[in-house]
């Protein structure tokens, strides 16, 4: 019987720490919100930018992309299905980020550069 009570902890914590750990996300997120779905990369899809200062920031991305898959991925201004948007700056050294996955696009939002490039990697 002492066996079993130690043994239901031990399991329920593992079960615990599995769940938690399907999510591989490093610096580890604060919240997640996880749902179903899935998105799927395509030929021919693109990367959107919503100023200017995060033009590298989408360049270094279509780098990563392309090299691993071989698609053609294109870089832009205005709607694209992958999406980094730089909200109200408020601090430079914010390197915080919001990453949205849905079936149809994935958004990366930041107050700043850094957090947008944390969000990619």
């Amino acid at each position: 019987m002492k066996i079993i009570r130690l043994l239901l902890p031990a399991l329920l914590l593992m079960t615990v720490g599995k769940a938690k750990a399907d999510i591989n996300i490093v610096p580890r997120p604060t919240q997640v919100t996880e749902q179903n779905g899935s998105f799927t990369l395509k030929n021919g899809q693109s990367i959107s930018v919503n100023n200017a200062v995060l033009n590298n920031a989408g360049k270094y991305l279509h780098r990563i992309l392309t090299r691993a898959t071989g698609f053609n991925i294109k870089v832009n201004h205005g709607k694209g299905q992958i999406q980094l948007i730089l909200t109200n700056p408020r601090n430079n050294e914010d390197e915080s980020y919001t990453l949205n996955v849905t079936p149809r696009q994935i958004t990366v939002k930041a107050a700043s550069y850094r957090g947008i490039v944390n969000g990619i990697a």
